[in-house]
Order: C-alpha cells, then structure tokens, then sequence
C-alpha cells in the first residue's frame, strides 16, 4: 500500500509499515500520520496444549514479556494495561507486571529447568512453543523477535510461523501462541468481546479457555443494568483474566496512514471500520 500511494495509485493507505513512514514524510505531495483507536494486541495461548494448561506457564510469558520494547519498535502504540484499552470508562489501567525475574520463579514452581543451552525442559521435554504472526499486520512481524528474544531470556523457545489466513489456523486450534489484534468494544460495552473471546461457549474463544467463575461473573455483567455497576463488574472480570492469562494484552495498535495532497483535512477516526465516511471528499 505504501507502494501504491507514492506511485499515485491511492489517496489513502491505511495500516502501513512504520519503516515507510520517513520516505513518504519526505515527498512534498504526501503526509503521515500515527492515531490509536481501540484495537489492541494480544498474545493466546492455547489452553488445551500442555504445558500451556498450567496458569503457572501461562503466567510466566505474561510476566516474561515487556511490551514497552514492542512500542518501541513499531514506533507508536501504548502499553496494554487491562483487556480493554483506555480512554472506555470500564477499561482496567493497572499496569502488568513484567518481571522476568517473577517468570523463572513461575516456571522453576512448574518444574521446568534451564539447559545446558539455558532453554528448560521436563521429563524430557523442551518449554519450546510456535508462535503464529498474521502477514497482513506488520506491527506483529515487529513484535514476534521481540518476544522470541524476551522468552529466550527466561527459558522458553519461541518458533515463530507467519500465516496470510488468521481464522483458518485460529479456529481449528492449530497453535500454541496466537497473535491477535481486535476492537475492545466495537459497540462501545465491555460485554461483548469478553463474552465472544473468554466465556467457555464463545465463538472466538481460540485459546479453548473454561473458567466457570469468569462464565459466572460474565452472566453477571450481562444482567447489571446500571453503568457504573458494569463498569465495575467488567474490571473484576479482567482482574480475573490477569490471574489466569488465558489472553495476554500486549498495546494498544497504532495505526499508521498515508495520504495524498487530495486528501488534506481529512480526518481519520480511531478505527477501521469508519474509512469511508459521507464527508470524505477528494479534491484535485
């Protein structure tokens, strides 16, 4: 798509690769420019692969990996601080803990020790996981040496797999760490995306994650009706997650755009899913 705009081809690319945005800057007749909407990164793991389906494993890549060095790298973004991400006024903003010190503590408890080449193994068995980037994102071609490197760090092997069809490998359970990027809360409640990724019958639970007390606390938030009673429930139900990290969030994506002279003015909104919109014009 960067390609494309510099060629004249488009007016507007959406999502284009952070090393493309101090070439386009240095044309006259293109502009840049980096929002965050209300997509967030995440990691999933796959419960129903052992050890993957020990919290204490899970846990451990929670706290081995610094998403603060990711930011950095795709040059835009912020730390995740809860499942959603902010300014909505149920998000969590309590910031994780990432502590590689806490994930070899975490994974000495599940009996995982280091190597002679320091990755761990148990009865036999290296701590070694794929880790499955979607080609068409590239913040997660930046993210997944960064969290290779990161996990290397307290023992644990990453393999990294790119892919072009995120649900034909989503869907069928075909991973063991799963890259996700997605809207937080497309309709503007805390109900839906937690109920769609994490409750036990969930059509985009990937991770094949059951908690009957997160199902509980999930029928709870669906009945309360009053907003500052949701507000409060959808943090307990993150608090929740942290403890099990059945989903890891990483930052909140930045999205960057190019566009041409014949779009000066426009204005981008923080998603998506509202590009084209009736006071979009193109003058020549």
């Amino acid at each position: 798509m960067a390609l494309a705009l510099e060629s004249g081809e488009l007016d507007l690319a959406f999502q284009i690769p952070a090393e493309t945005l101090g070439r386009l800057r240095a044309r006259g007749d293109l502009g840049t420019m980096t929002i965050l909407g209300g997509y967030q990164y995440y990691v999933i793991p796959n419960t129903t692969r052992p050890p993957l389906d020990d919290v204490r494993v899970r846990r451990a890549i929670q706290a081995a990996m610094d998403p603060r060095v990711m930011v950095r790298a795709a040059r835009g973004g912020e730390v995740s601080m809860g499942f959603f991400p902010p300014p909505y006024p149920f998000s969590l903003n309590e910031p994780y803990q990432h502590d590689a010190t806490l994930a070899a503590r975490l994974l000495d408890e599940a009996g995982w020790r280091p190597g002679a080449d320091g990755i761990r193994s148990k009865d036999g068995k290296r701590l070694s996981f794929s880790l499955v980037s979607l080609s068409s994102w590239p913040d997660m071609l930046v993210y997944s040496p960064i969290v290779r490197s990161q996990l290397a760090k307290v023992g644990i092997e990453i393999v990294p797999r790119v892919v072009e069809n995120f649900l034909a490998v989503a869907q069928p359970g075909d991973f063991d760490l799963l890259f996700r990027v997605t809207h937080g809360a497309p309709a503007g409640d805390p109900i839906f995306q937690l109920n769609d990724a994490l409750r036990s019958t969930g059509s985009r639970n990937f991770g094949r994650y059951q908690s009957e007390s997160l199902d509980r606390k999930l029928v709870e938030l669906e009945a309360a009706s009053a907003l500052d009673e949701r507000w409060a429930l959808a943090r307990e139900a993150q608090r929740m997650v942290r403890a099990e990290a059945p989903i890891i969030p990483l930052a909140v994506t930045p999205f960057h755009i190019g566009m041409s002279r014949r779009l000066r003015g426009y204005e981008i909104f923080g998603a998506d899913y509202y590009i084209l919109r009736d006071d979009l014009v193109v003058r020549d």
